[in-house]
């Protein structure tokens, strides 16, 4: 499926590849909790986001500022292997963590996550 992929992104060996026919029924059906430690913030606070999927997962979390400038918190330079197991509890940053999560800016800042099934 990868030379599949590959060949139609950059259309070499386009005529020869197959599209891919990937459909609702193929992928399980994932549900993912979202949630912080607070539901308003003061600049300066620190923020612990928690996610917990319904399924296996490579799970990646995306901090969204006000300025719309996007920065990934998970995975990131501490924990590179963003695989989660069904039920697993993430925090980030967990605890002992060799970094925190600061919010430095005033604004409406947001958090999403993308739970791509295994």
């Amino acid at each position: 499926e990868w030379e599949l992929l590959k060949a139609s992104l950059t259309d070499r060996s386009a005529a020869r590849a197959t599209p891919l026919k990937i459909t609702a029924a193929d992928a399980p059906n994932l549900d993912l909790a979202l949630w912080t430690n607070a539901f308003e913030y003061k600049t300066g606070e620190l923020l612990t986001v928690y996610a917990r999927p319904s399924g296996d997962c490579h799970l990646t979390v995306i901090a969204v500022e006000a300025d719309d400038l996007a920065t990934v918190l998970f995975p990131n330079d501490a924990i590179v292997d963003n695989r989660v197991s069904a039920q697993t509890l993430v925090q980030i940053p967990p605890d002992g963590a060799p970094f925190q999560l600061r919010l430095d800016k005033p604004g409406r800042h947001g958090v999403v996550a993308i739970c791509n099934a295994m």
